[in-house]
């Protein structure tokens, strides 16, 4: 069943920052997008959206809006920035599996292992 009402709140774009961060550093210049930048940068968004990168959720909801919106705007963004949000290494990682992290202890009860690695109890001491 696909929803009604969208709950997510729309977020404010400012074209004049850059478009991943949206903020403004002085000693970084801005960059002017390319139809080639464009290119790249949507491939990333949709290879993200669908592999649910959880942090870049807000960057990726903002460049959907832009993409999906008639009007053409002129974008900008950092070098850095761009890198790191279309890093195909990056991209790649989210594709891999999560190891599963289990520290288990061997119990004192279980029965695997030789008699001579078993635990010795207090009383049989």
């Amino acid at each position: 069943m696909d929803p009604v009402v969208s709950l997510k709140r729309p977020l404010p774009v400012d074209f004049s920052l850059c478009i991943f961060c949206q903020t403004h550093q002085a000693s970084v210049p801005l960059i002017n997008t390319t139809d080639h930048g464009l290119a790249v940068v949507r491939n990333a968004a949709d290879s993200r959206k669908k592999l649910r990168d959880t942090k870049n959720v807000d960057v990726i909801d903002r460049l959907e809006n832009v993409f999906s919106s008639d009007v053409p705007k002129t974008l900008v963004w950092h070098r850095k920035c761009y890198g790191q949000f279309t890093d195909k290494n990056k991209i790649e990682r989210l594709r891999m599996p999560k190891p599963v992290h289990s520290k288990e202890e061997p119990s004192c009860s279980s029965n695997h292992g030789s008699v001579s690695g078993r635990r010795s109890l207090r009383r049989a001491v």
